[in-house]
């Protein structure tokens, strides 16, 4: 068995990411520039001619030092930031498909250097391929960050943006399901994007005025789309792939009493409102963005997901021969939060895509989260039908502890393309969950 570290989503160290220049600093820089100006000048006026000319070329490459300085240190405070010298009105949190994916910007402007670009996630939740976020009744959500983001919402004047290149798991849900909620560590969503059934929703309980609830757009199918939530005292705005598709009344009041608060993508903090689908380049800014900016957005991320190269899929009919043993959450000294097993499968028939092995190798999961998966306790020789990609298109799960298939042979390695099953994760019901022995427990 290949034992490896697993990428913890924990905040535990500063990111690695080169330090920004702060407010303090630029502002000491000009005001030094400044005095030296003035000294300067006084030299010119003295008389000192030859030195003066010399001067002033000197003074002039140092301003334009110090005005390019300032606008690279704008540039990285987020995009959609507003000039003035009142509170950063900007974006405040953005998701990527780059590894470590999540940035967050504080009330400043400025980068929060001390996170380290990954949201916690709780229950059934997965990254995938692209870094977006896989929902099935889990959530991810933005740990150690709220004292950066309360101040930015409560500077927003009761304007706010949510996008996201989205996937429902189906056009209409049982129940109501947080796409993304705001809500502090105890206490109820202050704002929320949900859906219901076939409809998604938008609402927000702001500072000095009545809840609202509107609804935002209806869905026809699951297929995917670019959704933005722009929210205003003049109007709360949908678009879906940069194009307006409902315009609705304003809020009242603003965000400036809201306790400081935690972002939940896929489910709120009690696990009542389970979301199922893929959230991926999010963004929120605390303003609401113009019709142009949300199309110029929108177009970069569409532009961003069609150039992604296709992932070949096999979808075969097949007998489970073998499944390796794994090791339990409760073993001693074991700390990992979920475990895949390789198991063998007899390939009986291929539905679609290109695989001519009588037997492959699939990658499946053993339980997330310490949750166990109907896949651990498959019987051997049962048939189903699996959906499979190869396990290299999935690099985010390179640092996960995996079980070795059983006749590996440690002399020849695996000897066949190990494929990952990318179907639904579907959990053992509570009375089947194993438990552990007498004395042990599962470890946190």
């Amino acid at each position: 068995m290949i034992t490896t570290t697993i990428r913890s989503c924990v905040p535990a160290r500063p990111h690695d990411r080169s330090p920004r220049l702060s407010t303090a600093l630029r502002r000491w820089q000009a005001s030094r520039w400044g005095h030296r100006g003035d000294a300067l000048r006084a030299a010119v006026c003295r008389g000192r001619s030859g030195a003066g000319a010399l001067v002033l070329r000197t003074l002039a490459l140092s301003l334009a030092l110090a005005a390019l300085v300032g606008c690279v240190a704008w540039a990285e405070a987020g995009e959609g930031a507003t000039a003035g010298q009142g509170p950063f009105r900007g974006k405040i949190v953005e998701m990527t498909a780059e590894d470590p994916p999540v940035k967050v910007w504080g009330a400043d402007g400025q980068p929060v250097l001390t996170f380290t670009g990954s949201f916690d996630r709780k229950g059934l939740a997965l990254l995938t391929s692209d870094y977006g976020m896989r929902l099935e009744g889990g959530c991810f959500f933005s740990g150690a960050v709220e004292d950066h983001l309360g101040p930015s919402l409560k500077n927003a004047g009761g304007e706010l943006t949510f996008s996201a290149h989205i996937q429902p798991a189906t056009a209409s849900q049982d129940g109501t399901g947080c796409l993304l909620g705001y809500a502090p560590p105890k206490g109820e969503l202050l704002f929320a994007v949900t859906q219901e059934k076939d409809a998604l929703t938008f609402r927000a309980s702001p500072s000095g005025a009545e809840p609202v609830k509107v609804e935002l757009c209806r869905l026809k199918d699951a297929k995917p789309f670019h959704l933005t939530v722009t929210v205003a005292k003049g109007a709360v705005l949908c678009y879906r792939d940069g194009v307006k598709a409902a315009a609705l009344p304003g809020i009242k009041g603003d965000f400036s009493g809201w306790a400081n608060g935690i972002l939940y993508f896929g489910n709120d903090r009690a696990g009542k409102l389970p979301w199922r689908g893929v959230v991926e380049q999010a963004a929120l800014y605390n303003r609401a963005l113009s019709a142009d900016e949300v199309a110029k957005a929108a177009a970069s991320v569409l532009e961003e997901v069609r150039k992604r190269a296709p992932v070949a899929r096999v979808e075969f009919e097949g007998k489970l021969l073998s499944r390796p043993t794994y090791p339990m959450p409760w073993k001693e000294g074991f700390t990992y939060r979920e475990v895949l097993a390789i198991c063998e499968y007899q390939v009986d028939k291929v539905i679609a895509g290109d695989c001519k092995e009588p037997k492959i190798y699939v990658t499946e999961w053993m339980y997330v989260d310490k949750i166990f998966l109907a896949g651990s306790r498959r019987e051997i020789g049962s048939k189903r039908r699996l959906s499979v990609e190869l396990f290299s298109t999935h690099p985010q799960f390179n640092k996960v502890e995996r079980a070795l298939p059983v006749d590996l042979d440690p002399e020849r390695g695996l000897d066949r393309d190990v494929y990952y099953d990318h179907g639904p994760l579907q959990a053992l019901p509570e009375a089947e969950q194993p438990k552990p022995p007498a004395g042990a427990e599962i470890r946190e």
